[in-house]
Order: C-alpha cells, then sequence, then structure tokens
C-alpha cells in the first residue's frame, strides 16, 4: 500500500503534535502538516493536496465543518476525518452533509486509527462505535418523525374530502372495487369513479390502488 498523506488540524498543540508524533512513527503514514484552525488548514489543503485530513470540530478562526466545506469545494478528492471530542448528534450529521470520510473520537486508540485511515483511503466510511450508535439512533428517531408527520398530512387531505368521498374513501380501504362500493352507498358504478378522480387528485395520486394502501394506512394508524 502506497504511504497515506496527512494533514493533521487541531487548535490544540500537544493534541496536534502528539497525534503526528504516533502516526509519522507507522511507516504507512506520512504527515506533511499540522494547523491549528480550519483557516490553516484549507491553506495547506490547497498547497499540499494531501490524501487525508484529519480534523477537529471546534477551532478559533475557522471551525472545522466551515474548513471542511471550504476544502471539499477546492478539491473533493481529498478525504476529511473529523477527530473531536464531541460525539454531538448536530456535529455528526452536519460533518456527513458536507461529505465527511468519517467520524472519529480522540479516545480512539492509535492502531485503530491506523486502520480507520487505512480503511478511508478504500472508500469506507469510518467512525467509532459511539457515533454509530448515535448515527442509528438519529436516524430511526428522524424516520419515525417523518412517518408521523406523512401519517398527518394524510390525515388532513382527508378531512378535506366531502362527507361522500371520505366514505368512499373508507370503503376503498377495506378492499371494496368500484362496484361494490357503488352498491353500499346506492350510487352508479360511474358516479363512484368520478368521486374516485375527485380522491386520487386530493391525495396527487393517479393509481387507485396506491389509494386503497392509503386508506388502509390511515385506518391501522387510527386505531
Amino acid at each position: 500500500m502506497e504511504t497515506i498523506k496527512i494533514i493533521i488540524a487541531d487548535d490544540q498543540t500537544l493534541i496536534r503534535d502528539g497525534l503526528a508524533s504516533l502516526l509519522s512513527i507507522k511507516k504507512e503514514v506520512e504527515i506533511l502538516a499540522t494547523a491549528k484552525n480550519g483557516e490553516e488548514a484549507v491553506k495547506l489543503a490547497k498547497e499540499l493536496s494531501p490524501d487525508i485530513i484529519l480534523m477537529d470540530i471546534r477551532m478559533p478562526v475557522m471551525d472545522g465543518l466551515a474548513a471542511l466545506n471550504k476544502i471539499k469545494e477546492i478539491n473533493p478528492t481529498i478525504k476529511i476525518i473529523m477527530l473531536t471530542t464531541f460525539d454531538d448528534d448536530d456535529y455528526i450529521i452536519k460533518s456527513l452533509q458536507v461529505g465527511a470520510q468519517g467520524y472519529l473520537l480522540k479516545d480512539i486508540p492509535i492502531d485503530d486509527l491506523l486502520r480507520a485511515l487505512e480503511q478511508a483511503m478504500n472508500g469506507t466510511f469510518q467512525a467509532t462505535n459511539s457515533v454509530i450508535s448515535r448515527l442509528s439512533t438519529h436516524l430511526r428517531n428522524k424516520k419515525q418523525n417523518d412517518e408521523s408527520a406523512d401519517i398527518e398530512n394524510i390525515k388532513q387531505c382527508f378531512l378535506n374530502l366531502s362527507e361522500k368521498e371520505k366514505n368512499i374513501f373508507n370503503l376503498l380501504g377495506e378492499g371494496m372495487t368500484n362496484k361494490e362500493i357503488a352498491s353500499s352507498l346506492n350510487l352508479s358504478e360511474g358516479t363512484i369513479k368520478n368521486y374516485m378522480t375527485n380522491i386520487l387528485a386530493s391525495f396527487e395520486m393517479r393509481d387507485r390502488t396506491q389509494l386503497a394502501l392509503l386508506s388502509y394506512k390511515i385506518k391501522i394508524n387510527s386505531n
């Protein structure tokens, strides 16, 4: 494997220099430079084109997230791994959105960090177990919130229907055909088709089957 060329950006001298010393011992790594803030990291990234930048989150002058964004604009091939003490959901999500290759905590053993660098070079996203756990919880909660919001939007559309359309929609969710709905409501099948067209438009749908599933979904979530 070729040597991994690295820049370390951290405002704490002890962390920055200590990490550089520990990694420079490894034959797989070449430390190109260190930076004490995001602004220096951006400048060095432009000048040296490293393979990977280990970037702290909170730094003076320019923080790690701002630097990550600027570096990705300058050279999107540079892989940036956030190396921080903060396992904060907001930081993790924002880092991923901007394009970080990983999110590691500073208590990571040096050999694990080296493996993470090697795997990052192969394109694999890197994260410590606690970060993965927080990310999984965040995504699970987001999915539940999105589903709840979706159900509420659907219910609001239902409330905007006329009473006749609501009856037809409910019967549709019970698996009835247009003919069966017409018979149940003492209406012609043609009238039911007209109502169905209006209901589809209200939910911005084109497919009767999807509408039936939607009706069933509302019924289940209402129980």
